[in-house]
């Protein structure tokens, strides 16, 4: 069952226009993608690395560590985002924060070796939230397999609209 949620796209900040509470838009329009997937400059409070105004490095090894700059942060931030207790991955199952925190890690760990091939080369917003989405998603369902015993029975966790985009 894959249940979205709205996380802040902040958790790259040089890479990632930061817009706290914005949804990932399921299928981003290809023309938009192409305008906006540039870096995009972050207040410098918010910056986390290095500077968003260079240019974007569409190849090598700077493209590389760009990537892996994302994806550490990305699983920095994921488990806290998802597990606050007002979230779907603690309020609908019998689990602490810490639990959750750690299994959310260890599927988005999973998720990343399945997914490296096909994630896309994150140089901006767009396909920073893409490759969140496809990462976040992977990560979600995987959790709510993984801790099926541990699902509460309640109407509210058994209604996906209940928790897209809180």
């Amino acid at each position: 069952m894959n249940h979205p949620v709205t996380l802040p796209l902040c958790t790259a900040a040089f890479v990632l226009s930061c817009t706290p509470g914005s949804s990932v838009d399921p299928a981003p329009d290809p023309a938009r993608t192409a305008a906006t997937d540039s870096p995009t400059t972050a207040s410098p409070s918010a910056s986390a690395g290095p500077s968003a105004t260079s240019a974007p490095t569409p190849s090598g090894s700077a493209a590389t560590d760009r990537n892996a700059l994302f994806l550490a942060l990305f699983r920095r931030q994921l488990p806290d985002d998802l597990c606050k207790p007002d979230q779907y991955f603690r309020a609908c199952f019998r689990v602490s924060e810490a639990r959750c925190k750690e299994v959310v890690r260890e599927e988005l760990d999973r998720c990343v070796a399945r997914h490296a091939a096909s994630l896309p080369l994150v140089r901006g917003r767009d396909s920073g939230a893409q490759a969140g989405q496809v990462l976040g998603q992977c990560a979600g369902a995987a959790y709510d397999i993984r801790l099926l015993a541990e699902r509460l029975q309640s109407a509210q966790c058994n209604d996906p609209t209940q928790w897209v985009g809180k």
